[in-house]
């Protein structure tokens, strides 16, 4: 059992070192930065008993989430749909028989969702344009987080194209292209809506792409999910396997896929302060 799960739990321990260098960095950002050491205000609260009535709290934050419900029904439609996926290729793959049919319901499953999520970016970005910019200065920690992941996103992909090609899928040189190309919409998308802002009472009530940045977030974590559970399967890797020999695309897929899968999982996160902060009035500062 040990040997079975370390595959997919090795990558956590990367993805965790990376975000506490996010953490470090972000502390040594604001060491005294006075004015932005600020604290939740209090919401006076009614609590039954007539004795503690009148004590205030900041433990309760407010989230708008308006127009948000069609975007999140369908990202959970398409998590639904990647756990079918999931599921089926563990079971195809079982059988050496039906092997093959596994590969390609990984295949087909990551070009259908890259596909959407490519054309759901676009639209997006397309969308919050019509928000303000901030005027302010903001941290470069999230852009950092996920220019440093692009490089490995685009390793991985050339070192997974090569086998591909040679073995003549088609199928899977399609996957590692439209992986690079949505990679690179959605963090010039993040960058840009990290940057905006809703400084007018109209953006606020409209909240332009507010909904494809709600889809997003939660394809974004199917994806993860997606890419955890197949692509760290030895069925997945099979040509990999073929073409690199086991140790070379051991070495080179521990050098990558750590980083490419925390880009998912930091888009995410990105794109949840986009849908929170994206359609609120600029901070003074």
């Amino acid at each position: 059992m040990i040997n079975d799960t370390t595959p997919y739990l090795y990558p956590f321990s990367i993805e965790y070192n990376i975000l506490i260098v996010g953490i470090w960095i972000l502390l040594w950002e604001n060491i005294g930065r006075m004015d932005r050491h600020t604290h939740l205000p209090s919401v006076e609260m009614t609590y039954e008993d007539d004795n503690t009535k009148g004590i205030s709290s900041n433990l309760i934050i407010y989230v708008d989430c308006h127009s948000s419900n069609r975007g999140l029904f369908a990202g959970l439609l398409m998590t639904v749909a990647t756990i079918i996926s999931i599921i089926l290729f563990f079971i195809f793959t079982a059988n050496d028989a039906t092997k093959q049919h596994g590969l390609q319901v990984n295949g087909f499953s990551e070009l259908i969702i890259h596909v959407i999520m490519i054309a759901v970016a676009i639209l997006a970005f397309l969308a919050i344009k019509n928000l303000d910019l901030i005027k302010h200065g903001i941290s470069n920690v999230d852009d950092l987080l996920l220019y440093i992941c692009l490089p490995c996103i685009f390793l991985y992909a050339v070192f997974s194209m090569v086998p591909a090609f040679t073995y003549g899928k088609p199928l899977f040189v399609a996957v590692s292209i439209v992986q690079v190309v949505q990679a690179v919409i959605q963090t010039a998308l993040i960058a840009d809506g990290l940057r905006r802002c809703a400084n007018s009472s109209n953006l606020a009530a409209k909240k332009p792409g507010r909904e494809l940045i709600t889809f997003l977030v939660v394809a974004n974590v199917a994806l993860w999910l997606l890419e955890t559970f197949e692509i760290k399967s030895e069925e997945g890797n099979y040509y990999k396997y073929k073409f690199y020999g086991k140790e070379t695309w051991t070495l080179l897929s521990h050098m990558t896929l750590p980083l490419a899968l925390f880009y998912r999982f930091h888009s995410s996160v990105c794109l949840v302060d986009i849908w929170k902060a994206g359609y609120e009035a600029e901070a003074e500062h």
